[in-house]
């Protein structure tokens, strides 16, 4: 369900939803650089790089596409705010305002799903 934002607003939440996007690819990325360096340091070899490339492109990229182009912007943001991609500082006062009700809601979720978590380790002991 869209969510309705004054224009200010709006901007504000494209601008951040491209940050998320930008750092949380850029933090796969750099997994995957580790692993040129192992192949420029002769630890693999180029096809389980090519192998690791391939993997990548058809795994965790296409699964941030997927969600980065898909998901509305207020959500991206809230994903990046509940994964400490950006701070609180960041969004602003104005941006948090608006989204609070969705922010409250995934943090709603967040503690359920460790509730249950907690309640499924102890059953299992």
């Amino acid at each position: 369900m869209r969510r309705q934002y004054s224009k200010p607003i709006r901007k504000k939440l494209q601008r951040l939803s491209s940050v998320v996007y930008q750092r949380d690819l850029d933090s796969e990325l750099a997994k995957l650089n580790v692993r040129f360096d192992e192949w420029q340091a002769g630890e693999i070899d180029c096809f389980e790089l090519s192998d690791l490339i391939h993997e990548f492109h058809d795994g965790v990229s296409r699964k941030l596409w997927k969600f980065y182009n898909r998901a509305d912007p207020d959500t991206i943001v809230v994903h990046g705010l509940m994964d400490k991609i950006i701070s609180r500082e960041e969004a602003g006062d104005d941006v948090l305002e608006q989204i609070r009700p969705l922010l409250e809601r995934y943090e709603q979720d967040e503690r359920l799903e460790a509730q249950e978590r907690l309640e499924l380790e102890k059953a299992e002991d």
